[in-house]
């Protein structure tokens, strides 16, 4: 009944995407929220990265407030977790947390959150890149693979993303991954299921 999203045959596919677990107000497992349509950036600058710090606070409160008691039991705020591309990504979200008074939620890097599962997971995608497009450090992109497929993989219920869908695709064209792919097969489900969200505040940037 997990809704645990794997690899196979180049393609993401769900084992549970009925899951029993699914929050009331999801609609669907995977959402995708812009931070940016910015078709020409190749670089993540300092207010996108801002930006995506504060969608992604904004998404916690929503699903933390509406918390589906029947669905997920108990409310347990670290069954929460937001995933940061950086050390200092994360402590942004840390301190934002604290500002707000948000206790318990947890806040990890990629390399962190091998091993934990979560309810529900939150992911920033942006990231140091070159000039070109390039993620400045591959082996921790959300961009490779692998690290796409643990981000995904640790959440039982929920999966939400922020971040600039064109720049992700940029950034996954550079990788030299095995199933290139991952972030377009993600956007397109979120764009099919009604799940892509473009607020009206990156509407009109």
């Amino acid at each position: 009944s997990l809704p645990s999203y794997l690899f196979y045959s180049s393609a993401l596919m769900t084992v549970a995407e009925a899951t029993t677990q699914l929050h009331p107000d999801a609609g669907y497992p995977l959402h995708f929220i812009c931070s940016s349509l910015d078709k020409k950036v190749l670089e993540v600058s300092e207010s996108s990265n801002r930006r995506e710090v504060e969608l992604i606070l904004q998404n916690v409160k929503k699903f933390v407030d509406s918390w589906p008691k029947r669905e997920w039991g108990k409310k347990k705020l670290s069954d929460i977790c937001i995933m940061a591309t950086t050390t200092n990504q994360k402590a942004c979200f840390t301190e934002q947390l604290r500002s707000k008074g948000i206790k318990g939620v947890e806040v990890l890097t990629v390399y962190d959150i091998q091993g934990r599962e979560f309810q529900a997971i939150f992911l920033s995608t942006a990231e140091p890149t070159f000039e070109d497009g390039s993620s400045k450090n591959p082996t921790k992109s959300p961009c490779g693979q692998y690290v796409f497929n643990t981000a995904i993989t640790r959440a039982k219920s929920l999966v939400v993303c922020a971040g600039n869908p064109f720049l992700l695709m940029k950034i996954e064209k550079h990788m030299k991954n095995e199933q290139p792919n991952c972030w377009r097969d993600y956007i397109r489900r979120c764009i099919i299921t009604r799940t892509f969200h473009v607020p009206s505040s990156t509407e009109t940037k």
